[in-house]
């Protein structure tokens, strides 16, 4: 029976069925950040396509791919697909924003008709990760969201996580205030709870009023020394991923796949929301999407039961603690997480938000980013909105 064949990009073969292996019938791209975060992660995506090559009786290739930059997936897929088609693979694996591109360039397939029921309600509460203009274009895969981690210190009270509940505990916050894109995550979330919305075809909306309360308290955090323009130094909690296995009285921004990692080198690191206005629970959804590279009508039944096997049960559970990230499916958090974690991840991945990325919300991101940028930098909050409302043109 034909089994995986297995290859890194420098083709280093990790299973061989035969001297002159057959071409495969399923050629699967990995993203490096996932295949190469560890021995343990890269076997556990070839033995979960072993164990479904096995099942179809076919061939399997994977290849890892960088996951962005020159010579990543995206821009290989660009290239590929107009001199070398056969180069190009039956899956992937897409964060959103490069979904987003592939999806305007056409260099990928849409989901709905070749997805089963079972599967597209299972994903439920992620699929708008991997949906464009309300069409599915990939499958939810691994996700990830933000939150904040402490190390509780003595006679320190940490029940609440409004703005005023942050200003009376009087610890310092340390979290990613740059943006590569648009605003930060943490200042998205606080501006959507203050009361900022998305219009129905789905632009973000500018809301001064919403702006300034987010602003205020930030103002009244630098003011107090619990924040400074040093924050704006990172654009990800990565770059400072290291410093939560010793937190000390920091209450730092971080992603779930950082804070249980860390766990295992301080496990008394506590979880809690992004602070906002009321103590909304919220978060960014960020993460993973399987999508369908190929055209073939033949392939892509093949590639679609791939897509669902890689997706359920103990395969995504595997895959996801070797790497210390979310599935996709609510239901299985419990068998990842333990109870106080799961109901904990449930409830921000049923309520996190999708940033949106296109021109017009990009503008308002950037405006509030801008005045956000200012604040830590001295200024007073009615005068950065001001400024972000003349940007604008309101």
């Amino acid at each position: 029976m034909r089994r995986l064949l297995a290859l890194l990009a420098v083709s280093i073969s990790l299973h061989l069925t035969a001297q002159t292996p057959a071409p495969p019938d399923l050629t699967i791209w990995l993203p490096d950040t996932l295949a190469n975060f560890s021995t343990d992660a890269l076997s556990a995506f070839g033995a979960a396509t072993d164990d479904f090559a096995v099942s179809q009786n076919i061939n399997a290739l994977i290849r890892i791919r960088r996951a962005s930059e020159a010579g990543g997936i995206l821009s290989t897929l660009r290239s590929a697909s107009s001199v070398a088609p056969r180069a190009l693979p039956t899956v992937t694996l897409l964060r959103r924003s490069d979904l987003l591109l592939a999806t305007q360039e056409r260099l990928i397939e849409p989901m709905p008709s070749l997805l089963t029921q079972s599967v597209a309600q299972a994903v439920s509460s992620t699929r708008r990760l991997c949906e464009v203009g309300g069409v599915l274009m990939g499958i939810p895969f691994l996700v990830d969201v933000q939150h904040v981690a402490y190390l509780p210190q003595p006679d320190v009270e940490y029940d609440g996580w409004r703005f005023e509940d942050v200003l009376a505990r009087g610890l310092p916050l340390q979290f990613a205030g740059n943006a590569t894109i648009g605003v930060n995550p943490t200042v998205y979330v606080q501006y959507m709870a203050a009361g900022g919305r998305i219009d129905e075809q789905g632009v973000l909306q500018y809301d001064a009023v919403a702006l300034r309360q987010v602003l205020d308290f930030y103002e009244a955090t630098r003011e107090a020394d619990l924040i400074d323009e040093q924050t704006l130094l990172f654009t990800s909690p990565a770059q400072y991923a290291a410093a939560l296995s010793a937190a000390g009285e920091r209450q730092w921004g971080t992603l779930a796949s950082q804070y249980l990692r860390a766990l295992t080198f301080e496990p008394d690191l506590r979880f809690a929301p992004i602070p906002t206005p009321d103590g909304t629970l919220s978060t960014v959804l960020e993460g993973w999407c399987w999508v369908l590279v190929s055209r073939d009508e033949r392939t892509q039944p093949l590639a679609v039961d791939y897509i669902t096997y890689m997706s359920s049960g103990s395969s995504v559970v595997t895959l996801a603690r070797s790497v210390w990230m979310l599935p996709s499916q609510i239901a299985l958090l419990a068998d990842v997480l333990d109870e106080d974690q799961a109901a904990f991840y449930t409830e921000l991945i049923t309520n996190a938000l999708i940033i949106p990325l296109d021109a017009s919300s990009v503008a308002v991101e950037r405006a509030i980013q801008e005045a956000f940028r200012a604040v830590l930098n001295g200024s007073r909050a009615e005068e950065a909105v001001r400024a972000a409302s003349a940007l604008l043109g309101g």
